[in-house]
């Protein structure tokens, strides 16, 4: 795992990662900053969107560590992006609160708990090549 996940997972935002106490630290900020080593700066919470949509492209095929499962809505609009990790396991942090830590956990349960997601919206994205 990157040096980020090793640090991140199952702990929880506190006040000194972010102006704002964590409330900015979400799904996208954490896959935007997924592939960071240690003494990388952090992709801000306000960018994150624009690196991942700056960084990545949608594909078709089977998911390989590290691409994007993006969960959207009928509109198509994202509402909740994870990183694959491995099989059916996935990275990811469930919501802005502070109270809610990083986690791997099983995609099905990741889809479940984001029911107004449309399973026929879903996307996958993988870092383009430069």
């Amino acid at each position: 795992m990157p040096p980020f996940v090793r640090e991140y997972v199952y702990s929880y935002p506190v006040s000194t990662l972010n102006a704002d106490g964590g409330f900015g630290l979400d799904c996208f900020w954490t896959c935007a900053n997924f592939e960071r080593r240690s003494g990388q700066p952090l992709v801000p919470s306000e960018k994150a969107t624009e690196y991942l949509m700056a960084n990545y492209v949608s594909y078709v095929g089977r998911p390989e560590f590290g691409d994007i499962i993006v969960l959207r809505d009928e509109e198509e609009n994202a509402v909740h992006v994870a990183v694959h990790v491995a099989a059916d396991v996935v990275f990811t942090k469930n919501g802005r609160h502070p109270l809610m830590p990083w986690v791997f956990m099983l995609r099905d349960e990741m889809q479940r708990i984001y029911d107004q997601a449309d399973p026929a919206k879903t996307l996958w994205v993988r870092r383009s090549v430069e």
